[in-house]
């Protein structure tokens, strides 16, 4: 058990100490030894090893030059031949979570061990989920905690310690089985669960069912120069000053904006709210995500029906599902009642 840990970490621009979303397109680099949260790291490996370096990616940048990254990252590897990798923790951040996981898959493909946290909803953990570790993570005064778990689980993979199931571990389930002998066997196991349900008590299935939420789509539109079209989005439109105190992150409800006899969005009277992208572009046009003016042209020249003069935004990034569906509902009646016929939806 005299194997030093040399491990790497990679961390997108904002906790690499680069920028925020202004620097999402800032290329790879490499930083010899911790860089932010990787001093929590460093203190919890003391003398069993080092964060020999960080890698430092902006988002937008891994995921545009996705191949490009994983060659210079893989050039990294083999030049400062890490025995262990972490990545993150990337919380609900999709971009970030995806370049998490990409990296992670590469490091396992060069016989490396490699670890990982983000939220459970994160995309990353959609994509990729059953071929990673990833431990979940909630709010930011989790990091530490996590950080050293997840240090804690990595090393064991290095030294070749045994890892236990999913929920014994903490990292998210994979959807392996692993045979194993039960206490009671099964017909027992069975009934003692049916007499708990008789009964209304509490009990655990051995077989958890995750059913998929299914929506079924709307009738296509026949005639979209009959038809009422209303705009919404998702990028975080708010008037100038936020006077309704709209959210950038995590929103529970959506607001909505009379553009009643306009033909436009001013620039200068909107601005774009949203803390999962770059907003000066949005905010210097804002019919790049509310595209009324082009929506417009397009009732002028009769190949829409009429645009509906209520507009709604709200940041969706990060977003809960109970609360995106509770939204959801909303929005869909007021659509309704208002006998709109289709949503042009813009998101970020």
């Amino acid at each position: 058990m005299n194997k030093k840990i040399r491990c790497i970490h990679y961390l997108n621009q904002f906790f690499g100490q680069v920028g925020a979303e202004e620097e999402a397109n800032f290329p790879l680099v490499f930083k010899e030894g911790p860089v932010g949260p990787g001093t929590v790291l460093e203190r919890a490996l003391g003398s069993e090893g080092d964060i020999i370096g960080t890698i430092i990616s902006g988002d937008n940048y891994f995921v545009e030059n996705k191949d490009a990254a994983l060659r210079e990252i893989e050039i990294i590897l083999e030049k400062f031949k890490p025995n262990l990798v972490i990545a993150g923790p990337a919380f609900g951040a999709g971009r970030y979570g995806l370049a998490c996981a990409e990296v992670c898959r590469l490091v396992q493909k060069k016989g490396i061990s490699a670890v990982t946290s983000m939220s459970t909803d994160n995309p990353g953990v959609i994509e990729h989920g059953r071929e990673l570790f990833i431990f979940p993570i909630d709010g930011v005064t989790s990091m530490k905690p996590t950080l050293e778990k997840v240090l804690e689980f990595g090393k064991r993979l290095v030294l070749g310690g045994t890892i236990g199931r999913a929920k014994e571990e903490g990292y998210m389930p994979r959807g392996i089985r692993v045979a194993g002998t039960a206490k009671e066997v099964g017909y027992k196991r069975a009934v003692d669960m049916l007499v708990k349900k008789l009964r209304g008590e509490s009990f655990k299935t051995e077989i958890p069912v995750i059913l998929p939420n299914k929506v079924n789509p709307a009738k296509a539109i026949k005639d979209l120069s009959k038809a009422k079209i209303a705009l919404i989005t998702t990028c975080g439109l708010i008037p100038k000053g936020n006077p309704d105190n709209q959210v950038s992150r995590d929103p529970d409800r959506y607001h909505s904006y009379s553009v009643e006899g306009m033909t436009q969005l001013e620039t200068g009277k909107w601005e774009a709210f949203h803390s999962g992208y770059f907003c000066d572009i949005a905010t210097n046009e804002p019919n790049y995500i509310v595209p009324l003016r082009q929506i417009k042209v397009l009732e002028s020249q009769n190949m829409v029906g009429s645009v509906h003069p209520t507009i709604y935004s709200l940041a969706g990034v990060n977003g809960a599902v109970a609360n995106a569906i509770e939204i959801g509902r909303g929005l869909a009646a007021e659509l309704k009642e208002a006998k709109v016929d289709g949503v042009l939806l813009t998101a970020a």
